[in-house]
């Protein structure tokens, strides 16, 4: 919903026949990288079940360099457009979209979401060192 609000929002700041601007949300999916760490009596398990950043990276090359099919504010999973409702239909409700985008500048210019991570900071044992 906030990338389809955003595509919105940026067409009109810099007028859409100026430039084709398509956002897009994009899942790799499952992908085998180095962010996992090293564990050989698992890697039969993570072959059969994580694909390859080969074959991940499909689904970004797709939003990146196709120019015929999609018009911008899609979901891609596994080359796929895949279709979206959320709660109620949410993720097709335009309103929806810029209460959503409202709602999060409201709280980035309030400084809203330091309540969240403040609570977490209190739960902290002093092993770590919040940096400021």
């Amino acid at each position: 919903m906030h990338m389809r609000e955003y595509q919105k929002r940026i067409r009109q700041e810099i007028n859409s026949n100026a430039a084709d601007v398509k956002c897009f949300a994009v899942t790799p999916g499952a992908v085998w990288t180095n962010i996992i760490p090293p564990t050989p009596f698992l890697y039969p398990l993570f072959w059969f079940i994580l694909r390859s950043p080969t074959i991940g990276a499909q689904v970004i090359k797709m939003a990146c360099l196709d120019k015929n099919i999609l018009k911008g504010g899609e979901y891609l999973s596994n080359c796929y457009v895949k279709a979206t409702e959320g709660e109620n239909g949410c993720s097709n409700d335009e309103n929806q979209w810029k209460k959503l985008w409202e709602l999060s500048s409201k709280q980035i210019e309030e400084n809203e979401y330091e309540k969240f991570s403040s609570s977490a900071d209190d739960e902290d044992d002093g092993s770590t060192k919040k940096v400021q």
